[in-house]
């Protein structure tokens, strides 16, 4: 069975929301305490994450994750990770490595 894609914030599996379906956090995970187990996890979390920013063509989101994740004190397999998968998109892009026709822009 395929998952349903978030088609909102809060309903991605890293976010947290309380009783009133506010998000708390946008990077609430649980680590299991198995690396590689875990290093998957947050693999998982940044495709969801990339495909959500890509879908909804949000360029906020990214940055509130990373804040969040600098809150929460920890950067270990899951954080790993994730970081991981946002690192090898932006490798793989044409504005990554000056390819792009868009124009970058210029220090002052």
């Amino acid at each position: 069975m395929t998952k349903q894609k978030a088609t909102h914030i809060r309903e991605l599996d890293f976010v947290a929301v309380n009783e009133l379906n506010q998000i708390t956090s946008m990077w609430s995970v649980e680590p299991c305490g198995n690396y590689g187990r875990d290093n998957e996890l947050g693999r998982t979390y940044g495709a969801e994450c990339l495909e959500f920013i890509s879908r909804t063509n949000d360029p906020t989101l990214l940055g509130k994750i990373i804040r969040d994740m600098i809150k929460g004190g920890r950067y270990d397999a899951v954080e790993i990770g994730f970081m991981y998968m946002v690192s090898a998109y932006v490798i793989s892009v044409p504005y990554a490595s000056g390819e792009s026709s868009v124009e970058q822009p210029t220090a002052a």
